[in-house]
């Protein structure tokens, strides 16, 4: 499975609270806005490059994908819905990827609006129990799209 137990151990992520995810996958989303901003560049980066990038995508989407489970788990609602609602995100999100010019920053936007998103969730815990999971999907999706321009056709 794409990162599995790349941030956090495999025993520890079914059993770690939400708060403490998404905590663990904001440091992560640091690394991959780095390694995102570098890819945006003007030419197309090194294969290994994105390699790297789509690794820490996928270990930081497992991530969140674990924070909905354990809010849903805590809060008593089927994530379901909720993941339909982030795969909805994704495809807008792409599109808009698409539809941008070639000097835009997109990669890096897209991190950086999942990490909006996941502060919306994380600042949410205690007063607004329905903005926890719209965030984390909201973030979700973003992080998708980041994980699919990274793994999808290369330059040859």
């Amino acid at each position: 499975m794409l990162g599995r137990g790349l941030i956090i151990d495999a025993d520890s992520e079914g059993v770690a609270d939400c708060d403490e995810l998404i905590a663990i996958a904001l440091v992560q989303l640091v690394a991959i806005g780095a390694l995102a901003a570098s890819a945006d560049g003007p030419s197309d980066p090194p294969s290994e490059y994105l390699d790297v990038l789509s690794e820490g995508a996928a270990a930081t989407l497992r991530v969140i994908d674990r924070a909905i489970a354990a809010d849903g788990r805590d809060t008593g609602y089927s994530t379901a819905a909720w993941l339909q609602r982030a795969m909805r995100s994704a495809r807008t999100q792409a599109d808009a990827l698409m539809a941008s010019g070639p000097e835009s920053p997109a990669l890096l936007g897209l991190v950086v609006a999942s990490a909006d998103s996941a502060v919306c969730a994380i600042t949410a815990l205690q007063r607004d129990r329905f903005a926890v999971p719209e965030g984390l999907c909201d973030a979700l999706g973003s992080l998708l799209v980041v994980f699919a321009a990274a793994t999808g056709p290369r330059p040859v």
